[in-house]
């Protein structure tokens, strides 16, 4: 699983927090994020007023455990982050 953040930050000293905001392939963090979530599959993660929400995504279609199928352009959640979800590479014991 990897995790990707909506709005990524970094802190040199645990006070002073600073966006990141320059990419080189991605003009800004919403092109970024929308293009891992139109490519990838895994778990959406973000807030429905004032609760925390979670729904399965598959290349931008949203599978809401609500029991809600819908396209990305229809969330009505605040994002935060996404966690992709891939198979991992089995290496059977005659490659070892």
């Amino acid at each position: 699983m990897t995790l990707i953040e909506a709005a990524p930050s970094q802190t040199p000293d645990g006070k002073h927090e600073h966006a990141i905001t320059k990419w080189s392939y991605f003009d800004n963090n919403e092109e970024r994020f929308e293009c891992y979530l139109n490519n990838n599959q895994g778990i959406l993660i973000g807030k429905a007023r004032k609760y925390w929400h979670a729904v399965a995504f598959n290349k931008g279609t949203i599978y809401d455990p609500r029991g809600r199928i819908y396209n990305i352009d229809d969330c009505d959640l605040i994002l935060e982050s996404l966690w992709i979800v891939t198979k991992n590479q089995i290496i059977s014991k005659d490659n070892s």
